[in-house]
């Protein structure tokens, strides 16, 4: 997991712009019309780009094409890694209570895998002027967060400018440096590659290690999930984590999926208001009705509850299979899947079932709903059979099994989701 770390900056900086010279803006017009734009899916009626960097779909607006150029631009002219570039960041990620959003903030990443930022980089539309009201913005963003650049443009010139201690303000440029430049003008830094380290079968039965690993960031497993399935609850996870093994694209007749999105940090909240903030596997799908979507799978454990519920009975933590999927303004869960009490370790295998429990709805409509349009799971009698997978080998998302058992719990979720909707318009 990459950290993100800043300083806030008390006193505003102060910033001239008199003694540059006047032709310090440099073209970048011919080389943004070169920069192809991200695929375009629709969703809900809306064109969207699938942003590279926040692996999501954002609808179109001219501002959005300006920013995606930009941030093309960032990583391919100046070279940018482009896990160092973070699009529409707010300013309270960075220190509470601050109000504003940046366009985009390049960071340079530390030897112990901590991003610093870097460079603000205000955009505004082609029609726009680069003036000083427009710097004003960038340096207070700046300000916030302590970076010592500030790009702005209008996709047609940029301008860039660095904070000196000499004038104690920001002076412009005659060039937009490179990501190897600034870096270099601050500290030459050590960058790593961060790399999954899974663990072997026999270390996954050393349950002492698998608390250990579960307590050291998220927590993998519930605190009261029994010990028998706990390796097999990390060895999931870390199959989610594993990036070398990617989820092949299929086609069924409830959804097709497009794209393996790879693994991105991020919060998702319940209905009941809870968030789950951590590592996700994301998916691009497209639906039964044509819109594109995206789901994400984590495993997390839930807290142990300090109050009893309406039957009196103590809440454990036990161990939750994660879905959520991505919407314009909220993203949400759509499936929070208790492993502790629907999975069933028989054997060789690991089989997944479920009762159709689905929040404020019936449960038995739900469940010959799924089974009646369902490709992939089973009802059987009066319980989901969703998938199986198997306990005597290291799980891999690109595996025929585990393949299928993602596949399985997709179709489970979306048809989850049309049937809630369908629900909604009676």
């Amino acid at each position: 997991m990459i950290q993100i770390t800043a300083f806030l900056i008390i006193d505003l900086f102060e910033y001239d712009f008199n003694d540059s010279k006047e032709d310090a803006a440099v073209r970048i017009q011919e080389e943004l019309e070169e920069m192809q734009l991200p695929k375009q899916y629709k969703r809900n009626g809306k064109d969207c780009f699938l942003d590279p960097y926040r692996k999501r779909l954002i609808e179109i607006t001219p501002e959005e094409i300006v920013r995606q150029k930009i941030a093309k631009y960032c990583e391919e002219i100046l070279k940018v890694p482009a896990e160092c570039i973070i699009l529409e960041i707010p300013m309270s990620k960075y220190v509470a209570g601050t109000k504003g959003r940046a366009d985009i903030v390049i960071h340079q990443k530390t030897s112990d895998n901590v991003l610093y930022p870097l460079m603000v980089v205000e955009c505004k539309q082609t029609n726009a002027f680069l003036t000083d009201k427009v710097a004003e913005q960038a340096v207070r963003y700046c300000d916030i967060i302590g970076a010592d650049y500030f790009v702005i443009t209008n996709g047609i010139d940029m301008e860039m400018f660095k904070f000196t201690e000499k004038t104690n303000g920001y002076q412009k440029l005659e060039k937009v440096l490179s990501y190897d430049e600034m870096v270099s003008r601050n500290e030459p830094i050590m960058l790593v590659e961060e790399k999954l380290s899974r663990f072997t079968l026999e270390q996954l039965r050393d349950i002492d290690l698998m608390r250990e690993y579960s307590e050291a960031d998220i927590w993998v497993f519930g605190s009261d999930t029994p010990a028998k399935f706990i390796p097999f609850a990390v060895n999931l996870y870390q199959a989610l984590l594993d990036e070398e093994h990617k989820l092949p694209a299929a086609k069924f007749q409830n959804f097709e999926m497009v794209e393996d999105l790879g693994v991105r940090y991020y919060d998702y909240s319940n209905g009941g208001g809870g968030h789950f903030n951590g590592l996700y596997r994301s998916f691009l799908i497209n639906d039964v009705d044509g819109d594109s979507q995206i789901l994400s799978f984590s495993m997390f454990g839930t807290g142990e509850s300090t109050e009893y519920d309406k039957v009196n009975t103590h809440r454990k933590s036990y161990t939750v299979f994660f879905v959520a999927i991505d919407e314009f303004k909220v993203s949400k869960a759509i499936l929070e899947y208790n492993m502790d009490t629907f999975v069933n370790l028989s054997g060789k295998e690991a089989i997944f079932r479920h009762n159709g429990r689905i929040s404020g709805l019936p449960s038995d409509e739900l469940k010959e709903y799924v089974g009646t349009h369902s490709e992939l799971i089973e009802l059987k009698g009066k319980i989901l059979d969703i998938g199986r997978l198997p306990l005597d080998r290291l799980l891999f998302l690109d595996g025929k099994e585990e393949s299928k058992f993602m596949y399985s719990f997709m179709e489970y979720t979306l048809l989850r989701e049309r049937f809630r909707n369908n629900m909604q318009k009676r």
